[in-house]
Formats: C-alpha cells, sequence, structure tokens
C-alpha cells in the first residue's frame, strides 16, 4: 500500500481537531498539527501561548524557514507512517509544500466545515470568542483551499472519517 497522507482544512472551530482524533483512533491513522508544532516551538522558546503571539510566532517560523522546511519540521518523525493525518492546513502553500514533501504517497486535501452559527458557539464554549473578530480569518487562503479541495466533509456528522475513508479507497482505486 502507497503512504496516504490527509490534510484537514478549515476555518477554526470546524471540527479538524476532532476528525483528526477519530482517524487516530478509528482507522490507525499517526497524526501531526501545525497548530501542535507552533505551540511546541513557542514553549521552547518561552513565549506565551496565546493565539496572537503563536500567529505572529508561525508567520515568522515560515518568512525564517520557508514553506518546505517548515512543512518538513510539522511532519518530522512520521515518515514511517503508512496513514497520516495533518490538522490545520491553513495556506495554499502548505498544501503545496506537503505535496510535494510526501511524493509519491498519495496526499489529499478534505476541508471541514461546519454551520456559521455553530463554529462561533465552539469557539466561545473553548473561551476563544476573543478570536472571533470579522475579517482576521485567512479567508481567500481557507476559500482557495475549500474550492480546491479533494473532498469536503462537514466537521459535525459522526460519519465524516467514514466518508474519508471512501475517499480514499476510490482515489486509490482509480491509482491502480
Amino acid at each position: 500500500m502507497n503512504r496516504v497522507v490527509v490534510g484537514l482544512a478549515g476555518k477554526r472551530g470546524s471540527g479538524k481537531s476532532t476528525l483528526a482524533e477519530t482517524l487516530q483512533q478509528r482507522f490507525g491513522f499517526a497524526s501531526v498539527s501545525f497548530g501542535a508544532y507552533v505551540r511546541s516551538a513557542a514553549e521552547l522558546r518561552s513565549l506565551p501561548l496565546h493565539r496572537s503571539s503563536l500567529e505572529e510566532l508561525g508567520r515568522s517560523l515560515i518568512r525564517d524557514l520557508g514553506w518546505n522546511r517548515f512543512c518538513r519540521e510539522v511532519l518530522a518523525g512520521s515518515d514511517s507512517a503508512q496513514l497520516l493525518v495533518v490538522d490545520g492546513i491553513r495556506h495554499v502553500a502548505a498544501r503545496a509544500a506537503i505535496s510535494s514533501l510526501v511524493a509519491p504517497g498519495c496526499f489529499g486535501v478534505a476541508f471541514v466545515e461546519v454551520d456559521e452559527s455553530l463554529r462561533l458557539s465552539r469557539l466561545v464554549t473553548r473561551g476563544l470568542a476573543g478570536d472571533v473578530v470579522p475579517g482576521e480569518e485567512i479567508f481567500d487562503e481557507l476559500e482557495t483551499l475549500r474550492r480546491e479541495a479533494d473532498i469536503i466533509v462537514d466537521g459535525t456528522r459522526s460519519d465524516a472519517a467514514n466518508k474519508i475513508i471512501s475517499w480514499i479507497d476510490s482515489a486509490s482505486t482509480e491509482d491502480g
């Protein structure tokens, strides 16, 4: 079996991390996360872990390392995983870099979406209500990722992981 890597894209609070956990627990995927990588980098630098600090660090890492090296760092240690889920793709350049880094393995992006009022409610429940500022999201990047996604799943549906597995099965059948 060729290596299969699924990137999860979507807005904050759409259900990406929950879906990544489901793919891990039910289907044996290894998991890496852009957010976890940036939080770890912040802890190593003794930086605060609030959203604005993490976002600034993320921008700084991308600027200093470039997309390929940044994504290689996020993927570090996952080379032996036949099934891998990458949580938190938020940039078109990240998608391109990961696709290149995991080749010749199968790579696809699942865009996770939910009703906007539910998404905002999830953020409030997590204490991230202050993060909900109109225009703050990187909407253009996310809209491009949505348009170019290999599959779009509903982050409220319990069968979202099954839909991704079905997509993987059909993609591997097409590749022959």
